[in-house]
Formats: C-alpha cells, sequence, structure tokens
C-alpha cells in the first residue's frame, strides 16, 4: 500500500525475501530499489548498501527519498549474514528511522525467542497470522475468558513501548 500511496521520488523499496514467486509481483513497482534472494550473495550487500547509506545521510542530513527495506523471514536471512553484516542490520534498525530508512520484517513465531534481542531494537512489533489462540493470549496476557470471543487466525498484537496492545476480529 506504501507504493500505491507515494509517488517513487518521496518513496523508494527494497527487499529481501525466501519466496521466489513473491519477486514477480515486487519488481513491477517503480518505486523498487533492490531486491534479494535469501542466500544469495546480494543480500549481505545489500544490507552493507543501507548501513552506508544511513550512514551518510546522518552526516549530509540528506533524508528523501524515504527508503523502506521490507525482509521476508528475518531469521532465516540472519543466519546467512557475517557477524558484521548482522551489526550493520542492527545499527540500520536502530538508527534508520531518523534519516528516513525504515526497516520491516518478517519472523516465524518459532523464531520469536531465539531473536528476541534482535526484535527487540525495532521500535514496534505486530505480531498476526497466529493459529494457536494461546499464543496471542500470553503476549498480551489477556483473561482466559476473553477467549471464547476471538475468532482463530484473525487476531494480531503489536507491541508499543515494551508492552503488548492486542487486537482481534470478534466472531
Amino acid at each position: 500500500s506504501a507504493c500505491q500511496t507515494n509517488p517513487p521520488r518521496r518513496l523508494r523499496v527494497s527487499c529481501i525475501t525466501s519466496h521466489p514467486e513473491q519477486m514477480e509481483s515486487i519488481n513491477q513497482y517503480p518505486h523498487l530499489y533492490k531486491s534479494s534472494l535469501v542466500e544469495s550473495e546480494t543480500q549481505g550487500y545489500l544490507i552493507e548498501e543501507f548501513y552506508n547509506l544511513v550512514c551518510q545521510r546522518q552526516e549530509t542530513s540528506v533524508e528523501t527519498p524515504a527508503i523502506l527495506l521490507g525482509i521476508d523471514g528475518v531469521g532465516e536471512i540472519i543466519q546467512h549474514l557475517t557477524p558484521e553484516q548482522v551489526d550493520q542490520l542492527s545499527y540500520v534498525v536502530q538508527k534508520g528511522a531518523s534519516v528516513k530508512v525504515r526497516i520491516v520484517a518478517t519472523v516465524e513465531s518459532s523464531q520469536l525467542q531465539d531473536l528476541e534481542n534482535f526484535l527487540e531494537l525495532f521500535g514496534a512489533h505486530l505480531v498476526g497470522k497466529m493459529e494457536s489462540d494461546g499464543v496471542g493470549m500470553n503476549l498480551a496476557q489477556i483473561p482466559e475468558e476473553a477467549e471464547r470471543e476471538l475468532k482463530r487466525g484473525a487476531q494480531f498484537c503489536a507491541k508499543f513501548a515494551g508492552e503488548w496492545v492486542p487486537f482481534w476480529i470478534l466472531s
């Protein structure tokens, strides 16, 4: 939706994904800056490029266009990066927003605990597509009696300032 509401002069988008079939639809947008598949050499170069861009923008105060890096499956991608590239990615997550370089990442729920320290670097968390009501209930600390109001697969939680806020579609 960001590409549909912003012209390319205001927003550029990059993507790292493990799903090659998604690349075709992403590549059609004129907003696309660069894209990479997981396990390709270009993903590490893309992380380095974003790191360098953040550093450059911090020095020069140039902040346009806004650049968004979407990472589909950050847990898998981190496994294929060097320690230096993981540090660079962490830096971009922490400092990039101040110079209009943002990262949006997905992670499998099974990897949440393993990536807890890395995920804490993000300013907000949105957890969705949870098949088990218990995951959302535990994250948001919702009373068990609220469970009967939930629609399976239609719940999500957002974390703001260290606190989980639950959202559900009521049945």
